[in-house]
């Protein structure tokens, strides 16, 4: 890709206006508006924007053991209002599994057996079988 089409994408980033994007990376403000709608076809310029995207998302998007320090620092500073820092060490026991909830059912369970009132024949024909399927 050349430094040109390089410029284009970076000004797209920014602007998410194709034309506008052409105009800054120095083609002519003429044609800008054909020329960036067409450079957004290019598979090189689809896959650069594409990447670069990934890593604007990556470097702007917490990851979990990063919250997990941020709850962490929070818990621990003794600065922060308790019930901050009591909030603060619930989602991180949270995140580690300590609050399972256990439910317990007391009840009777009724099934119907729907097929326990047909003979075998009409077994076979719901099953669409000519005989025993083990002989």
């Amino acid at each position: 890709m050349n430094q040109r089409k390089r410029a284009f994408c970076e000004a797209y980033l920014i602007s998410g206006n194709a034309t506008d994007a052409a105009r800054e990376a120095g083609y002519s403000p003429r044609s800008a508006r054909s020329i960036g709608q067409r450079l957004l076809t290019f598979d090189d310029v689809r896959e650069y924007l594409e990447q670069r995207n990934q890593e604007i998302s990556a470097a702007n998007t917490a990851q979990m053991e990063e919250v997990r320090q941020f709850w962490t620092a929070t818990m621990r500073d003794e600065n922060m209002k308790p019930a901050d820092r009591l909030k603060a060490s619930e989602l991180l026991a949270k995140t580690y599994g300590a609050f399972l909830e256990r439910l317990e059912v007391d009840a009777d369970v009724k099934t119907r057996e729907a097929m326990a009132s047909m003979t075998e024949e009409e077994l076979r024909t719901l099953a669409q079988l000519d005989g025993d399927p083990w002989e």
